[in-house]
């Protein structure tokens, strides 16, 4: 069985003593072990579905993978596999450190700097924004995860059918995952507040007791900037989001990431 063989070296990795001297290095080499072929992976999804003690999970619905297993868990480490039904170029930081094993049909990793120039909203930052270098990794290939500002990355899975096996510390919370942005803008992601903004706008759309613009100029700045980017937006209400960010002054840089987002530069176009 394809787990079981796992969850052998996961244990060797658990009992190596020296696992935290370089812990990047070490985790790459115990994925490098956990061999899977590509006519395995039928019979680990299989297995997968079989499988009937699971630890706790430590991602939610979607919420990290298409959807993510958490197979075994430790103090100290986890195994996980993650399944990307679809693919994005999202720029971001993680908030844990290890590797991953590519078990899709490849992957693009680009690999990004960005240095904090300015604090404008707590959670949000305007910097300088460079890419390094991108990546292709092949069936079975490895890379390291590094944590927060050292591991900015984006990664596009090829095909509709990605996949990842990640051997990673436990997710850290009281550090902060952030988001990237090539105008040099970095968002940190708190799922609190992004829950809010959430039950705002359910309660804005199933009332309609005010109007698009009264319903934006009700939010806090976090809520402001992050809403656009985490909402299902209409068209109109994309391009009324956009009027009313420019109208209350707001940097340039961060007008921008709103008006790249998903092809609306085109709508803006053909608006005007």
């Amino acid at each position: 069985m394809i787990i079981e063989k796992l969850r052998k070296i996961f244990y060797e990795a658990v009992d190596d003593n020296s696992l935290n001297l370089n812990f990047e290095e070490k985790c790459s080499h115990y994925l490098s072990r956990m061999s899977i072929s590509q006519s395995d992976i039928p019979l680990l999804l299989r297995e997968l579905i079989k499988k009937d003690k699971y630890p706790s999970q430590d991602y939610g619905r979607n919420e990290f993978g298409q959807p993510s297993f958490t197979i075994f868990k430790e103090k100290e480490l986890v195994l996980e596999i993650l399944n990307w039904q679809k693919s994005s170029l999202a720029i971001h930081s993680h908030v844990f450190k290890g590797a991953f094993k590519v078990l899709g049909n490849g992957a693009n990793l680009i690999k990004c700097e960005f240095t904090r120039e300015k604090k404008i909203e707590d959670g949000v930052f305007l910097g300088k924004f460079n890419i390094q270098k991108t990546i292709s990794l092949k069936f079975s290939e490895i890379d390291k995860i590094f944590s927060q500002e050292k591991g900015i990355h984006a990664i596009y899975h090829h095909g509709d059918k990605g996949m990842t096996l990640v051997l990673r510390s436990p997710h850290n919370k009281e550090l902060t995952t952030s988001v990237f942005y090539s105008s040099g803008v970095e968002c940190n992601i708190n799922p609190i507040k992004e829950l809010v903004i959430y039950k705002k706008f359910e309660l804005y759309k199933f009332h309609q007791m005010m109007n698009f613009s009264e319903f934006l100029s009700s939010l806090q700045k976090y809520e402001l900037y992050r809403s656009f980017l985490i909402l299902k937006l209409t068209n109109e209400e994309t391009l009324e989001y956009i009027k009313y960010f420019k109208s209350i002054g707001t940097d340039e840089r961060i007008v921008s990431i709103h008006e790249q987002q998903a092809g609306f530069t085109k709508l803006l176009r053909i608006k005007k």
